[in-house]
């Protein structure tokens, strides 16, 4: 680590805690964040520390812990705090299910225990009636209900509840990196992580500090993955398992799916969304089981985090046989280098190899336009980018062009949005003229714009007339005039050959609509399928949330040079030439 104010004193750790959520989930990587203070006062991270090599480094180990007692309830698994000892002196102390009986009396709270109320009373009556001797007031089970139990407790007349003699703590080693990614055999369990400065001194000693310690919720049972989502034949309408592959060359499948970065997803923002699965280490396994599952040949990736990229994405993707590149916004990072996020844009190897890549930069071709007005060039400063690729098909029909992009948010800056598309849809032309004007485009992205706004018109009919919609205002500074507001590359959504576009993409607590979309070239390319998106019912609640979700839904088409879409959209598309 970092030898950036060692000096020859004696560090010390000042804070151990957990990274993103205090609740692990099974199969999923979780680590602590770790404060230093230097020997010279400097307080700093652990991950300030790992960019240099230095004499100080953290030592981590990970105890899987279990107490003797905990609770009953089936919600919780807290260590025991208390007892119902009433139903436990009716228990048979030779039986053989006196000691799972048993376990089932502790609780970690009186909420927990109120909660449990009636199976326990349940249980007393089974157990009062099969040992009458044991409890002769047996009736007294019938007729007691909770309130009265919590009025005697109150007043001190009953003695059911007490807090157990002895709930010893047994730790069992059970990791030594920083990151530690919880077993079936965790699930029910806390977790401890004990850390320890160890420091190199120049003469050669080592010093090992005392350990400073973190300690979790029990492990959770990871939930399981949403049913499997079938594609659509656009044509019959019927439904068949995105297993299934066209076998022919010239399909190909095209995905856009918004991943939603970490420097995005609070409760704040998510405030329905239990933190354990707001998490990135959680999300990113359901982000890759998704693309796996859909199994496209094309990825087109919005909200990807630039570390996330480099340190997960990328190689994760390079083993199932994607190649990839990125290109972050052009503002600053959220915090330390890689918080900071953009889009992605992949390809399966065996079927695409990488020609041309042209990275466009909204705020730079607003510089270009000249805006006379000041203001109007400091509205459209909002640091969002693009990708286009030329990808030649492996043995097959030739190139196609491959935009991806993420325009920006705001519901009350259209204008913006306007003439973000308005300029990528000009460098996609730009791009067709120095290649061929017969390639066909795929463009897959999040346009935070609802099917009747006006950017959906201008995709869809080439055109734009400002005045039919309100959402755009009196263009005070001048940006759609500098715009072109037209074009002729006769794309069409995928999801609008089923005759009407999804209704949401995007499922929220404050917004629920289509923001997501893969068009393609109409007079290129035939779309065959698209991914069937889930339906409102089938959502517990809004998305992300502890079922396994992105920011929206993955949309995926399925192209025939034909193709098919997913959001993820997903379309499968094939080649018409």
């Amino acid at each position: 680590m970092g030898d950036d104010g060692a000096g020859e004193g004696e560090p010390q750790l000042l804070r151990v805690e957990f990274l993103y959520t205090s609740t692990p989930v099974e199969g999923c990587d979780i680590m602590p964040y770790v404060v230093v203070r230097m020997p010279n006062g400097e307080v700093k991270s652990t991950e300030a520390l790992e960019e240099k090599s230095g004499p100080l480094d953290v030592q981590y180990r990970w105890y899987r812990c279990s107490q003797k007692y905990i609770c009953a309830n089936e919600r919780c698994k807290e260590p025991a705090q208390m007892q119902f000892t009433t139903l436990f002196k009716l228990l048979p102390q030779d039986a053989p299910l006196s000691e799972a009986l048993s376990a089932r009396t502790f609780f970690c709270s009186r909420a927990c225990f109120e909660d449990s109320w009636w199976k326990l009373r349940s249980m007393q009556l089974q157990e009062s009636k099969r040992c009458p001797r044991r409890w002769p007031r047996a009736r007294d089970a019938e007729s007691l209900d909770l309130e009265e139990f919590r009025r005697l407790s109150a007043t001190g007349g009953n003695r059911a509840v007490k807090e157990p003699e002895d709930n010893p703590l047994e730790r069992n080693e059970v990791g030594w990196t920083k990151s530690f990614t919880p077993s079936t055999d965790e699930v029910g369990h806390v977790l401890q992580v004990a850390c320890r400065y160890v420091h190199r001194l120049s003469s050669g000693a080592v010093h090992v500090g005392p350990p400073l310690v973190a300690q979790s919720s029990p492990v959770i049972e990871a939930p399981p993955p949403p049913p499997e989502r079938p594609m659509i034949n656009v044509y019959t309408r019927k439904a068949y398992s995105s297993q299934i592959r066209w076998t022919s060359k010239n399909s190909f499948r095209v995905l856009t799916y918004n991943c939603l970065a970490e420097i995005y997803a609070n409760p704040r923002h998510f405030p329905h969304c239990p933190a354990w699965a707001l998490a990135w280490t959680y999300r990113r396994r359901n982000i890759v089981r998704e693309i796996e599952a859909y199994a496209s040949d094309i990825l087109c990736l919005q909200e990807v985090q630039a570390d996330h990229f480099e340190s997960y994405l990328q190689p994760v993707l390079s083993q199932l046989g994607y190649d990839g590149t990125f290109k972050s916004k052009t503002r600053e990072a959220m915090g330390k280098r890689g918080k900071i996020d953009g889009c992605a844009t992949f390809w399966l190897r065996e079927r695409f190899q990488l020609r041309e890549q042209h990275d466009v930069e909204f705020n730079t071709l607003a510089y270009a336009r000249g805006l006379r007005d000041s203001r109007g060039l400091k509205l459209l400063m909002k640091g969002n980018v693009g990708q286009l690729l030329v990808l030649d098909e492996v043995g097959g029909s030739g190139p196609i062009i491959v935009a991806n992009t993420h325009i920006f948010w705001d519901p009350e800056k259209s204008e913006v949005k306007v003439f973000q598309v308005d300029a990528f849809l000009g460098e996609i032309q730009a791009l067709l003229h120095r290649t061929d004007l017969q390639t066909p485009v795929v463009f897959g992205g999040d346009l935070n714009s609802a099917p009747e706004s006006a950017v959906y018109e201008l995709m869809s009919t080439g055109g734009l007339d400002p005045s039919a919609h309100d959402e755009i205002g009196d263009d005070t500074y001048g940006i759609l005039k500098s715009c072109r507001l037209g074009h002729n590359l006769q794309l069409r959504s995928s999801y609008a050959t089923l005759g009407y576009e999804p209704a949401f993409t995007n499922y929220t607590g404050d917004f629920v609509g289509t923001l997501d979309y893969v068009w393609y070239s109409q007079n290129r390319l035939l779309c065959i399928a698209v991914l069937e998106l889930p339906e409102e019912k089938e959502l517990q609640t809004a998305i992300p949330g502890a079922s396994p979700a992105p920011d929206g839904a993955p949309t995926t088409s399925h192209l025939w040079r034909s193709f098919s879409a997913c959001s993820p959209c997903m379309a499968t598309l094939h080649s018409s030439l």
